[in-house]
């Protein structure tokens, strides 16, 4: 096959697909159903937001509720990965990680939450069973705190100067 033709085959095919794009956000802006489109694909988004982490996946989850709050729970060993799948308005971490450790002590008899690590939508719980020793606390990343001290320029290119510490 001639690659100018192979090119231009591609070209063509690439403009159908943009013209038929192009076709339906007009249909959608003009009838009013963009804001529902625009919902669809927000809500097809977030369905993501109980995905198993790494070193979870696979594992079949348990839904738990504690106190108003639902966790989806993945045990691996004495390791525990809880996700609070309940909107809650500002939640404290001290609150959902005692929450999430009364949920997986409910699923798991004879055992006691040892640590919780995290933030108040995922926790990585580790559980001391029948007396015995909780796993290590993963290590945690490096993490920066970054703030823009000046910001000058226009909106095209702004330049600026960053502080950054370690937490």
């Amino acid at each position: 096959m001639n690659t100018f033709y192979k090119w231009n085959v591609i070209g063509q095919i690439r403009t159908a697909l943009l013209d038929g794009i192009n076709f339906g956000v007009t249909i959608l802006a003009e009838t009013g159903a963009m804001d529902r489109f625009v919902c669809g694909v927000l809500a097809f988004a977030l369905l993501g937001c109980d995905a198993a982490g790494s070193g979870f996946r696979g594992v079949e989850p348990v839904t738990r509720h504690v106190d108003g709050s639902r966790f989806t729970l993945r045990f691996r060993g004495d390791l525990v990965e809880a996700i609070r799948t309940s909107p809650e308005m500002l939640p404290k971490f001290e609150a959902v990680a005692r929450k999430a450790a009364r949920a997986a002590e409910a699923e798991r008899a004879g055992c006691e939450t040892a640590w919780v690590e995290g933030d108040p939508a995922m926790m990585l719980l580790g559980l001391a069973c029948y007396g015995g020793k909780a796993p290590r606390k993963p290590k945690r990343r490096n993490m920066l705190s970054c703030d823009f001290q000046t910001l000058t320029g226009g909106n095209l290119y702004p330049a600026g100067t960053v502080e950054c510490s370690k937490l």
